[in-house]
């Protein structure tokens, strides 16, 4: 059950209005997307809680909601975990798919320390079918962790970006830095910050506790020349609900359209669902990005006409 009542929820929403009084045919028909990183394995306790409800809840949210796929720190080996599809080729995945769920899968870069070679073996199982065991699942693109944000790097990333789009032109690639602060200490003119912008889909700026999130950090300004749609925030160990909405405020006002938020814990804050997971959804589904968001300038949020 949610500890935290819903008019914290009501409450909040309110008060933005006072932030972003637009007119409604401003609105772009962008909300919020949650980007969760789904690292409970479904075999028992949170885990199992956790996809039981995720199963259920991309019925509502449809891609509005996006998951992290993360067997073993990666593929974890030529056949998928059996607590996600069993030899029969049934299990919480294949339900959470025929349910309409976005996946991407997990896969560990050590900050481009790991070979291409080593990389592009972990993207391989995903795209091989046997690896689902003959349950026919198709991911949706790639969740690239402990990316570097030294420039010199890019092109390891723009190949590893490549050779996801070989096997699907369409695959969502997603880079978490973790930070949205970029580092050139080798002085090199070959990539610039945008070559490392382009190099995924989305990067996620941020992945931190919530007090820095809330009270440490400014972002660079560099972030204002892209649309939201680029960039993502995760942030674990924030309490309550009111502050969970307060911080989805902060995500649009620092050009994060992709949001997660927890009120878990180090080691591990994405082995279970937080206590406001439900309100989480709600505030989502009811805010919308408006004035300039497809542009890259300036985003506000206000409830969307009658949710989404």
């Amino acid at each position: 059950m949610n500890k935290n009542p819903r008019t914290h929820v009501v409450t909040a929403l309110a008060c933005c209005l006072l932030l972003a009084a637009l007119p409604a045919a401003s609105v772009a028909d962008a909300s919020l997307r949650i980007l969760i990183p789904a690292y409970g394995n479904p075999c028992c306790g949170t885990g199992f809680t956790m996809w039981e409800q995720l199963i259920d809840d991309v019925l509502v949210m449809g891609d509005d909601l996006q998951i992290i796929l993360n067997p073993n720190s990666g593929p974890g080996g030529p056949l998928i975990d059996p607590n996600y599809i069993g030899p029969s080729g049934e299990g919480p995945l294949v339900d959470l798919r025929d349910n309409g769920g976005f996946v991407i899968a997990y896969v560990r870069t050590d900050f481009a320390r790991l070979t291409l070679a080593d990389v592009q073996t972990d993207i391989d199982h995903y795209y091989t079918p046997s690896y689902w065991r003959g349950a026919g699942i198709q991911i949706d693109g790639i969740f690239f962790d402990e990316v570097s944000n030294d420039l010199a790097n890019v092109g390891y990333y723009e190949t590893l970006r490549d050779y996801v789009r070989g096997y699907d032109p369409s695959a969502r690639v997603v880079g978490n830095p973790g930070t949205a602060f970029v580092n050139n200490p080798s002085g090199q003119t070959t990539f610039t910050i945008s070559d490392y912008a382009d190099m995924a889909d989305t990067l996620v700026t941020f992945e931190v506790d919530a007090d820095l999130y809330v009270n440490g950090y400014t972002p660079p300004s560099w972030l204002d020349t892209r649309p939201a749609e680029s960039f993502g925030n995760i942030v674990y160990d924030l309490p309550s609900a009111s502050q969970m909405v307060s911080a989805m405020s902060l995500a649009i006002r620092r050009k994060a359209r992709y949001v997660y938020i927890t009120d878990d814990v180090l080691i591990n804050p994405y082995d279970a669902l937080p206590s406001y997971w439900a309100e989480q959804l709600e505030a989502a589904r009811g805010l919308v990005f408006a004035d300039g968001f497809e542009s890259g300038g300036t985003d506000l949020w206000m409830p969307a006409e009658g949710g989404r």
